[in-house]
């Protein structure tokens, strides 16, 4: 059996910031953005809700690799935020300007079931039962 000597502590080479605005699309679809600094870059990338995937700025199916503890901070992150009412939403009308209030398309319920879903899947809160 090991003992905890024989444990070694990894060090985080990552760090991860999660900004509180999501972006609603017209077609429904929720894009959050981090900031995931380490391993000497900072690198913006959007977070595709859908599935709590890592891409390129708004280019789907360029899903980056990162740790597991990455994904883990970024969907406990959402939770923490989505449950201190800290989230906004926008979409773009049809001059391009960001739209915060009157939204078309976005549906709260939808947001809310990707979120904790993200968090029962990917983050802390996976050991839970419901």
């Amino acid at each position: 059996m090991m003992t905890s000597r024989y444990v070694k502590q990894l060090k985080r080479k990552y760090n991860v910031k999660v900004f509180s605005e999501v972006y609603c699309s017209s077609s429904g679809y929720y894009v959050a953005s981090c900031l995931i600094t380490g391993g000497g870059k900072r690198d913006k990338r959007d977070i595709d809700l859908a599935g709590c995937r890592i891409m390129w700025h708004s280019q789907p199916f360029t899903y980056q690799g990162y740790p597991a503890y990455v994904t883990r901070s970024i969907a406990d992150q959402l939770k923490q935020m989505s449950d201190e009412g800290e989230l906004s939403v926008y979409e773009y009308n049809r001059d391009g300007d960001r739209r915060y209030q009157e939204l078309r398309y976005h549906v709260p319920e939808h947001l809310e079931y990707a979120i904790d879903y993200n968090f029962k899947k990917y983050g802390s809160g996976k050991c839970e039962t419901n």
